[in-house]
């Protein structure tokens, strides 16, 4: 008699890989959010968008349950994302200033499906802005200190968007 072990498939985490991006429930504001091959999330959102704050920043990772928290420079965010592609988002400055409750989902098609992702740029040689491009053609960029940033749709490749919701610095965005 030869006894052989059947080897048991590992458990899997689950993947949450995607661009995600929601609204708050009064519409003013909203968020992306963009979760790497290794669960490596950045969210990047806020309610008016203003030089100075109102803006949601997180960098985090996302455990087998889908939940991120972050606290980075004055801002406290929290995420949960549902296995229906759905996320829920809580976000507040440290200081009590504000608090946004926002929901939305992933989006898995769009004119802009190929390029949707992160982007890092150079601003200076100390200073990086960065930027999520969601399939649909919403593209929120994230401030220096992340105490502002911005929101915008593009319809087009080659078209250039202008973002002056930071006041005095002026962000063009063209996807080619």
């Amino acid at each position: 008699i030869v006894l052989a072990a059947a080897a048991c498939p590992a458990a899997q985490s689950p993947s949450y890989t995607g661009v995600y991006d929601g609204l708050t429930s009064d519409g003013v504001g909203g968020f992306a959010l963009f979760v790497d091959a290794n669960q490596k999330a950045v969210l990047i959102g806020g309610e008016g968008y203003t030089s100075n704050g109102n803006s949601l920043y997180a960098s985090c990772k996302v455990d087998t349950n889908g939940n991120g928290y972050s606290d980075i420079s004055g801002i406290t965010v929290s995420f949960t994302i549902s296995s229906d592609g759905s996320v829920a988002v809580n976000g507040r400055a440290d200081d009590g200033s504000y608090s946004y409750q926002m929901g939305g989902s992933i989006v898995s098609s769009g004119p802009f499906f190929s390029v949707a992702g992160l982007y890092t740029a150079a601003y200076s040689a100390s200073i990086t802005l960065q930027a999520i491009v969601a399939p649909d053609g919403w593209i929120y960029t994230s401030s220096p200190n992340h105490g502002g940033g911005g929101r915008v749709q593009i319809t087009a490749y080659n078209q250039s968007t202008t973002d002056s919701s930071l006041g005095s610095v002026v962000t063009v965005l063209t996807l080619r």
